[in-house]
């Protein structure tokens, strides 16, 4: 299957010319000097100083989905197999609120806040 994959790429490769000065690597070139300078100056993103009902929801549909369906269900199925036994039920309970926080806390640094307790506190 690779052997075929290579081939085939080659046949494409040699078929296409492509000019040096046109194409570039993205992760490896830097941007010509003349377009560094073009480029006008951004702001720097900041997050949301109001909750709207739409952020709001947003914010519990995206912790919701990594809950059910991310790292987040991971954890909470690791945690579940020590279920039954008493003396770890308070450390069970720290660490389903680590998980739930913890998605939290990524679900938030995608809006702009801090990833870590005072992105919650904002």
């Amino acid at each position: 299957m690779l052997r075929h994959f290579s081939s085939a790429t080659r046949r494409l490769q040699s078929k296409v010319k492509h000019s040096s000065a046109l194409s570039r690597y993205l992760s490896t070139t830097p941007p010509p000097p003349e377009a560094q300078a073009q480029a006008a100056p951004q702001a720097t993103p900041s997050h949301p100083f109001s909750l709207t009902k739409e952020i709001a929801v947003g914010i519990q549909d995206a912790t919701a989905l990594f809950i059910n369906h991310g790292v987040g269900m991971q954890k909470l199925q690791m945690i579940a197999k020590e279920a039954g036994n008493t003396e770890t039920l308070v450390n069970r309970w720290q660490r389903m609120m680590e998980a739930y926080l913890g998605t939290q806390v990524h679900v938030l640094a995608g809006l702009g806040y801090q990833p870590n307790e005072n992105g919650l506190r904002e």
